[in-house]
């Protein structure tokens, strides 16, 4: 993606048996919010070259998308 541009990430899937009021509540972030920043629905916003992760989680867990 060039600056400027955004993608949305899907959801990862909750582990089995996570109560669905847990499995609603996904938050995200930006490992470095200089390169890229996400939104509360997944949607992340490129800012300049670079690479960084996003990472999703629960509270049972998180999961990291690499991005670059």
């Amino acid at each position: 993606p060039w600056a400027g541009d955004t993608v949305r990430l899907d959801a990862p899937p909750p582990p089995p048996g996570t109560p669905p009021g847990i499995a609603r509540d996904l938050r995200w972030r930006a490992e470095e919010p200089a390169v890229a920043s996400v939104s509360g629905a997944g949607v992340v916003t490129a800012h300049r070259p670079g690479a960084g992760a996003i990472v999703a989680w629960r509270r049972v867990g998180q999961t990291v998308t690499p991005v670059s």
